[in-house]
């Protein structure tokens, strides 16, 4: 089963352009958390170096 857009079907266009759009949203995730991960060890570094 399928789920049923606003016009009763979706359309295989519709499916790929929201698939795209949730891969590019993970993949913007898993860079925001790299990111994020990256400035936490900056910052603890950059703490433990000032003592």
């Amino acid at each position: 089963m399928r789920p049923i857009g606003l016009g009763g079907r979706t359309s295989r266009a519709d499916e790929q352009s929201r698939d795209r759009f949730i891969l590019f949203d993970r993949a913007f995730g898993m860079l925001m958390v790299l990111l994020g991960v990256v400035a936490l060890t900056g910052g603890a570094y950059l703490l433990a170096s000032q003592v």
